[in-house]
């Protein structure tokens, strides 16, 4: 037991809303359980770092979230990592591996990854290998860099920590252990609640949200414009312990639709009305963190409502473990195909670029959806994640409210199906009094230190939200100037908050400039443009006033397309001193610094 005791692997993994690195995450902890490692996998801001210097092997997989930014799920664990005061042997201890998660196609590819890896090495840490970088622009994806990078660590791993003669590797076609089991329905068995302290201010997260009521939920484009955008008003009554400053987000938990969970019961051989109560066995899984809040008992209705994500797009491991339940031969060929590294080119055009659910592969799968054991949904099934929204209002404006822009997504894929996105469409259809699921976390971006800093906001779309925060906030303590750039299609159709624009313009404190795409046929204007035409007082509010700029949209181009303008503005204006790429150093100080800051999304 002794030699088994010391293999030991921790797994910290953290990246954006595809759930790659969860994904990934998931495969390595049943390859080292396989091994007879003892695992523990956290997400990054999970994990208690003052113990990181006692860890002998650790695996980081991590993506690059934005304009080169660490994920939302790393920043307390980068902050720390970053410090100047951590001395050079602080993880002497560690043996390690980096597994960066990218696409090549942006400016700052993976640039987290290789940051984390040579900080680590800085720190005194072992290198095992040279960072991993996978790329979503390879024909097979990221798996074509880490599937050989994952086979070269366990090799390397059975060296450094052989197994005792009478163990083997347990097959890859074994069944993993449940995380979960199932308890007589007679059992007295809760799970475990939240311990409150009635001296320390209530904290709403996953395992205890706040409920909130629904004041207001309002179409804000016309009926005839391409996209249906909501403006919800949201009450949270609990103002000491859900106060918000301006660019926090909401984390809303959505629940499946009504036809979606018909059509589920449709595929397996499950009674809605059957209760059922849950333990968890395995505690080193900590992913799927909402399904240790089902309440015991819980009807299967309830679960597959409010908690099975059955609207997710599946991942490696949801065919790594549906194959094995599979008696029909001619599925499980094809299933077990999907889970080879040359099946990945496959699987993208089955799976990812229709963007085909979970529900649909179990409906084209139906033979292995019947032979599902029960306890295994919380294996296979992710559970409904969290989506987050950027806060569209300001407390000092409106008290005890959150105010929420929200795009509804319903669009055809390229095979021409049509898909409705889980938690915009659950927002699009709640009716007043309704409840919703919720808690608030901080930001992507922050307000200056000194309030008097003028503020450049540059946004498209439905990215104006938070800057409609920060302007409320700033507004209503009469602090000037700020500026504001905004690209949308039409004046009429999604000029959203036009009127406050006015108003506040009018108050001598917002500068706002609009650019509209489709309002003439013959030329579309853009938000860059706009920069270019007022490049004049864009650059003296940099250079002259230390302007903090703040960046919020789609992440696909506009991002990068406005750094590229700011950085040609600072060329035309800043003259010889901005010459021969000085610009965009300062640019990338400016980043470093939080002098440009985004708040961007894929």
């Amino acid at each position: 037991m002794s030699e088994l005791s010391s293999r030991r692997i921790l797994i910290l993994y953290g990246g954006g809303e595809s759930g790659n690195s969860e994904d990934l995450a998931k495969r390595v902890v049943w390859e080292a359980k396989r091994r007879h490692f003892n695992v523990l996998a956290f997400p990054f801001d999970d994990y208690q770092i003052g113990r990181l210097v006692k860890e002998e092997l650790v695996l980081y997989i991590c993506s690059t979230a934005g304009q080169g930014e660490e994920p939302k799920t790393m920043k307390k664990f980068w902050r720390f990592i970053m410090r100047k005061d951590l001395p050079s042997d602080a993880l002497s201890a560690n043996s390690a591996a980096v597994i960066g998660l990218g696409d090549s196609s942006y400016l700052k590819y993976n640039v987290v990854a290789i940051k984390l890896f040579k900080r680590l090495k800085s720190l005194g840490a072992k290198m095992l290998f040279d960072v991993c970088l996978g790329d979503d622009q390879h024909d097979l994806g990221f798996h074509a860099a880490v599937d050989p990078f994952l086979s070269n660590l366990w090799q390397k791993l059975s060296q450094i920590y052989p197994l005792p003669k009478d163990l083997q590797i347990i097959d890859e076609n074994t069944l993993p252990n449940p995380t979960y089991t199932l308890l007589p329905k007679d059992s007295e068995y809760r799970q475990p609640q939240p311990v409150e302290n009635p001296y320390v201010l209530k904290t709403y997260d996953i395992y205890s949200p706040y409920l909130s009521t629904v004041i207001s939920n309002q179409r804000v484009t016309p009926e005839d414009h391409f996209q249906d955008v909501r403006h919800v008003q949201l009450e949270i009554s609990d103002e000491f312990c859900m106060k918000y400053s301006p660019g926090d987000v909401v984390s809303i938990i959505p629940e499946n639709s009504d036809e979606d969970v018909k059509d589920f019961f449709d595929l397996v051989e499950l009674k809605p009305e059957e209760t059922f109560i849950i333990k968890k066995i395995d505690e080193t899984v900590t992913y799927n963190q909402l399904y240790d809040t089902i309440p015991t008992p819980c009807t299967i209705l309830e679960l597959v409502k409010k908690y099975l994500g059955i609207h997710s797009l599946p991942k490696r491991s949801f065919f790594e473990l549906l194959w094995k339940f599979s008696t029909d031969e001619i599925e499980k060929q094809k299933l077990k195909e999907f889970t080879t590294t040359d099946g990945q080119k496959e699987l993208y055009d089955y799976c990812i670029r229709p963007r085909r659910t979970i529900l649909e592969v179990l409906a084209d799968f139906h033979h292995t959806a019947k032979s599902i054991p029960f306890i295994y949904l919380f294996d296979l099934i992710p559970a409904i994640a969290p989506r987050l929204f950027s806060i569209a209002s300001s407390l000092r404006q409106h008290p005890r409210q959150i105010h929420i822009l929200v795009a509804v997504v319903n669009f055809r894929t390229k095979l021409k199906k049509r898909r409705l996105g889980l938690c915009s469409n659950y927002i699009a259809k709640l009716q007043e009094n309704e409840t919703v699921r919720l808690w608030i976390t901080k930001g992507s971006l922050t307000l200056p230190a000194d309030s008097n800093t003028p503020i450049i906001m540059i946004a498209t779309g439905t990215g104006i939200a938070p800057f409609r925060s920060i302007i409320q906030d700033r507004v209503s303590r009469n602090i000037a100037p700020n500026f504001l750039f905004f690209g949308c299609r039409y004046r009429t159709k999604d000029f959203f908050f036009e009127e406050e624009w006015n108003e506040s313009h009018a108050r001598g404190l917002l500068f706002f400039y609009a650019a509209f795409s489709r309002e003439n046929v013959d030329k579309k204007v853009y938000v860059t443009e706009k920069l270019l035409e007022q490049r004049q007082i864009v650059w003296q509010l940099i250079n002259n006033c230390d302007a903090h700029i703040m960046i919020a949209g789609n992440a696909t181009r506009m991002p990068q397309d406005v750094r590229q303008t700011l950085t040609k503005i600072m060329e035309s204006e800043g003259g010889q001193e901005m010459q021969g790429g000085r610009a965009e150093l300062v640019i990338s100080k400016f980043e470093a610094k939080g002098k440009l800051q985004y708040d961007c999304w894929t």
